[in-house]
């Protein structure tokens, strides 16, 4: 005779309901508790690597994201979500990243998994990159508010107050530079790093579109009037001018071997000035690309890389400005080229990241990213946090990261828990083709119910779930979210594995019917 199955579930049902409960009370009290951004790369992260790189990319894009890649394989090792666009170049020092959004806020991640270690409010949007030193962040938002943040908590230390600012800040032996906009001219003011106090300005009679570059006692500024200025950085003088044939927006870079000048204009040529003894620049040479030439160039041993909104990438002869190599990505490239290890990466307005052979131009891998590039990226070896992050006011603690990708793995949980029914519609067919039996019959309905009920309260269940997830707004309640889908995922697998279990001892009867002298229909 077939053996006898007991396969009430009532109990089981009446649990399941009761932790659906409890779940949503707990997130009512906000007792939800969920670990970092991290976990969920580990579940869902495309291309996400493996082992920990030894080195990696830091890459910030328009859409909202600062990502952490491999630097030799480009594979993901995480990203995370700062609710507003990433313009500049993430800037990187003691294990930390610094990155302002236009969400108006300061943040501070951990290069090791991406996790928020502090945030600030800003006054207003931050477009430019942030500069350093030891202890301080020195930065400008568009409402004209440059101020030093403290490393290691983003408390306020001071604040200085200039006109609408977009460029990036730049820092020198306590001063740091910003560039102003007011009333359509540009100016290049000069602040003291330990007091906040104002230096000098320099007013270039035109816009100033990028930042400067200051080397030694000179400081380096483009214009939008066609002019490069030099001036001497103590009291902010001019020494000496260059003129393309249109604007400048392109940072220049120096080789300080050589005391050379490479940048580019918006005349369409890429230019190397001889800086003089006397503190005069002259024309080294140029090349002409045919269209506007934006970024900073990167200087490799032999070799100027510079980027042009014609799509390309141009590695250029340091000696005679000619290109040795060329490589064109689909759209117009804002941001400079960055070599390190023999690689050049070069960020698109394709929403590109490319990695390069910076000596053929051969593109060794790519990532894609939801936005344009704006910023170039910061690279340096993978490094644990090494200063002390100390609790600030300003420190918000908000979840940063994205949960979207989690709440679609969370929403087919109960995926096995339905294909256990397509078991069940096989069992039925089997028990036909051996004639039938009541009592297996009942005992396979029963289970059927037992699945089905499982699903309707599994489906309320992964409503709550989701409903939490998608409200998630602290670091706590991410923590506690994932819990709970773990918890729920090895609910799951016990039940399934429970029926699968019960299933085979029905196909066991099954069996016995047709053959009922095998031996294991004697017990």
């Amino acid at each position: 005779m077939p053996k006898k199955h007991n396969h009430a579930n009532i109990t089981v049902v009446a649990l399941i309901a009761i932790i659906a409960i409890a779940i949503l009370t707990l997130a009512s009290q906000n007792k939800i508790d969920f670990s970092s951004n991290n976990l969920i790369g580990a579940a869902v992260l495309k291309n996400r690597c493996e082992s920990t790189p030894e080195t990696l990319v830091i890459l910030g894009s328009n859409d909202d994201h600062v990502y952490g890649l491999d630097a030799e394989t480009g594979c993901i090792q995480w990203k995370t979500d700062l609710e507003g666009d990433v313009r500049a170049k993430p800037i990187i020092s003691d294990g930390l990243i610094f990155i302002g959004t236009t969400g108006s806020e300061l943040f501070a991640l951990s290069m090791e998994d991406g996790t928020e270690q502090w945030s600030t409010d800003l006054s207003d949007d931050m477009y430019g990159a942030v500069a350093l030193d030891d202890d301080y962040i020195y930065g400008a938002d568009t409402s004209g508010s440059v101020s030093a943040y403290s490393k290691s908590s983003g408390s306020e230390e001071w604040s200085y107050d200039v006109h609408f600012s977009k460029q990036d800040a730049v820092y020198d032996e306590g001063y740091v530079f910003v560039v102003e906009e007011y009333l359509h001219s540009g100016n290049l003011v000069a602040v003291n790093t330990e007091t906040g106090e104002h230096i000098w300005t320099f007013n270039a009679d035109s816009m100033i579109y990028t930042a400067p570059l200051v080397d030694d006692d000179a400081v380096y500024v483009p214009s939008g009037e066609n002019k490069l200025y030099r001036l001497y950085k103590e009291y902010g003088v001019l020494q000496s001018t260059f003129e393309t044939e249109k604007g400048i927006r392109s940072t220049p870079v120096i080789d300080k071997e050589n005391n050379v000048l490479y940048f580019g204009a918006d005349d369409g040529y890429f230019y190397a000035l001889q800086i003089n003894n006397d503190a005069t620049m002259e024309l080294k040479c140029k090349y002409y690309v045919g269209n506007e030439i934006v970024s900073q160039p990167e200087i490799g041993e032999n070799i100027v890389y510079v980027t042009a909104y014609d799509k390309k990438v141009y590695a250029m002869n340091k000696e005679n400005c000619y290109p040795v190599w060329s490589y064109a990505t689909n759209k117009k490239i804002y941001a400079g080229a960055t070599l390190y290890n023999d690689i050049l990466y070069v960020p698109s307005g394709d929403h590109n990241l490319y990695a390069l052979n910076a000596e053929t131009g051969k593109e060794l891998w790519n990532f894609e990213t939801s936005g344009v590039l704006y910023g170039e990226v910061s690279i340096a070896p993978f490094t644990e946090i090494e200063i002390t992050i100390e609790e600030s006011e300003t420190s918000t603690g908000r979840f940063t990261g994205d949960t979207s990708e989690l709440m679609t793995e969370a929403n087919s949980l109960d995926d096995d828990v339905k294909d256990l029914l397509d078991d069940i519609e096989v069992l039925y067919e089997k028990l036909d083709d051996v004639g039938g039996n009541t009592t297996i019959e009942s005992t396979i309905e029963d289970l059927e119910t037992t699945i089905e009920e499982y699903i309707e309260s599994l489906d309320t269940e992964i409503d709550a779930l989701m409903s939490i997830l998608s409200a998630v707004e602290t670091d706590d309640e991410y923590t506690s979210a994932v819990a709970s889908m773990e918890e729920l995922e090895t609910e799951i697998d016990e039940f399934v594995s429970s029926v699968e279990s019960q299933i085979e001892d029905i196909e066991l009867d099954i069996s016995c019917m047709e053959n009922p002298e095998d031996d294991e229909c004697q017990d």
